[in-house]
């Protein structure tokens, strides 16, 4: 169940037309239109993204409305869902879907599941011509993600955020080609400017392994120094970059590194 409430979400980014058929077994797909529980509405929620990526768009939307059945109240760990809910129901059913993601939101101490409903939560706002709102909550989404180790997650934050070219760096660090071709394929060519010189050397190292969605602990080991070296370090970086969050450093090394410094970071 595992496996076939992951992969449907994998293979439209990454482009890989076996992989749904290889774990999502046609008698689960069968089980779950028929009785609808809370791993079944993961499941018809992963699977409708699939479905929409090749063409099956009302069986997508049918799947969708079975998956929602299961929200008498909020449910906060059912966030996939309703991000896929609110990417393809019809625009009359979104405020229906955001209501359930605001309740569920409001319920949820869990940085996971904020992720996925503050994604809700934008994917509403653009579809309802509320840019500045979607960008916010987006943006919000993407560092969550990257928090917690999500680099393909954020991309597609990134993406509803219109932070195009970083969502396709994101995505190619994922192997995601869909995304990457989606957010405009071509590598970024990025004409370094002054900001080369606001991080140290020690510091912009930091800066590119954060890029790498490494934590502070695993920093602290790869450059076997101590936690609170890494943390000072990353105090220095967010206040000479102007950010809060570790996604708009990875940005940061992103736009100064469109040769892919990051990724000799992680080889070395």
């Amino acid at each position: 169940m595992i496996l076939a409430q992951t992969a449907p979400l994998l293979a439209p980014d990454t482009g890989d037309a076996n992989l749904v058929g290889r774990c999502v077994l046609p008698k689960l797909l069968e089980d779950a239109r028929v009785a609808v529980d809370i791993d079944n509405a993961m499941l018809l929620g992963a699977q409708a993204e699939w479905l929409v990526s090749r063409g099956a768009f009302a069986t997508a939307q049918a799947d969708l409305r079975l998956a929602l059945r299961v929200f008498p109240c909020a449910l906060p760990t059912l966030g996939p869902v309703l991000v896929a809910a609110a990417r393809h129901l019809d625009a009359s059913e979104l405020e229906g879907v955001a209501g359930l993601a605001e309740r569920s939101l409001a319920e949820s101490d869990n940085e996971a599941n904020r992720a996925t409903l503050l994604l809700v939560r934008a994917v509403v706002a653009a579809r309802t011509g509320r840019g500045a709102e979607a960008g916010v909550a987006a943006l919000e989404a993407a560092g969550l993600a990257e928090r917690n180790g999500w680099p393909l997650f954020a991309a597609r934050a990134l993406e509803v955020a219109g932070r195009i070219e970083t969502a396709r760096e994101f995505y190619a660090r994922c192997g995601a080609s869909a995304g990457v071709a989606r957010c405009g394929g071509a590598a970024i060519s990025v004409t370094a400017g002054p900001a080369d010189s606001l991080l140290s050397a020690r510091e912009m190292e930091v800066a590119r392994l954060v890029a790498l969605g490494l934590t502070n602990k695993v920093i602290s080991e790869r450059l076997a120094v101590g936690m609170k070296t890494v943390e000072k370090h990353m105090a220095s970086i967010f206040r000479k970059l102007d950010v809060t969050s570790r996604v708009h450093v990875a940005a940061y090394v992103l736009e100064q590194a469109p040769g892919g410094e990051a990724g000799a970071a992680a080889s070395s």
